[in-house]
């Protein structure tokens, strides 16, 4: 047996509910099936990808680019997502294969496999690697899905929705697959910065309404000593003068301790 190994952008689709709709309505069921075999053929070739099998109501490809596999995606999904609709889903990882004559394997096959299991209908779901390849790409658009811990997978992985125009984009943590997701447990994730931003506000606040009360409470009281002064500075009685203004200052200085 020949094998070679080579990093791809592997896309896993599938219908999802196949099953059902072959109970429903079994001629619907193929020309939806037809409909996704056709999409998937054509834009693939469009996108320099290959189609490495078709495997009942889902398929396996891989892309000598993430940003070729991510354009062949959406172009497969705008078409998927009009009358008659197709309920595909795909998700797309990046990474080492081994190709042995006509089928591939390897760890990232199996973390394409997990992504593709938590899309959704009409979307397209990318790992976290695949999200880096296509960053830079302005017509791209993505939302950040969390991390998940996948089954047989050691490394949590972060998952992206592509939101392009036409595409379907669950809310966070209406989706489900084969893995559970992680919860943040950083101390500066974006939600733990949000609330101390915050709290810095509130002090930062309280600490500029403090000083300028005290500020404030400083003039009066510097104001209410000269003028307290002022009333005394010609006393009726001199042997009394300083007795006078040292019990007022006293006075003043408790009242301002006070404030």
């Amino acid at each position: 047996m020949n094998h070679s190994r080579q990093l791809a952008a592997i896309m896993f689709t599938d219908i999802k509910g196949y099953t059902h709709m072959m109970e429903v309505n079994e001629v619907e069921a193929h020309l939806s099936r037809e409909k996704m075999v056709k999409s998937i053929n054509e834009q693939v070739v469009a996108h320099n990808g290959r189609v490495v099998k078709f495997e009942g109501d889902g398929s396996l490809c891989i892309f000598n680019s993430s940003i070729n596999a991510v354009r062949a995606a959406i172009a497969i999904q705008s078409h998927m997502n009009k009358d008659p609709k197709v309920p595909l889903r795909i998700g797309i990882h990046t990474g080492d294969i081994v190709i042995e004559d006509n089928s591939v394997y390897g760890d990232s096959v199996n973390v394409a496999s997990r992504v593709e299991s938590f899309s959704i209908p009409g979307g397209v779901l990318i790992s976290g690697k695949v999200n880096d390849d296509i960053k830079n790409q302005p017509d791209i658009f993505r939302k950040s899905l969390g991390r998940f811990e996948f089954k047989n997978i050691k490394e949590p992985v972060e998952l992206f929705i592509i939101s392009n125009p036409g595409l379907v984009v669950p809310q966070k943590n209406r989706f489900e697959g084969k893995g559970i997701a992680v919860a943040d447990k950083s101390f500066f994730s974006k939600k733990n910065i949000r609330v101390i931003a915050a709290i810095g506000l509130v002090v930062t606040v309280s600490l500029l309404g403090y000083f300028k009360f005290l500020q404030t409470g400083r003039s009066v009281l510097m104001k209410t000593v000269a003028v307290s002064l002022f009333k005394i500075i010609i006393p009726t009685q001199p042997v009394n003068f300083f007795l006078m203004v040292l019990r007022k200052i006293s006075l003043l200085k408790f009242q301002g301790s006070v404030i």
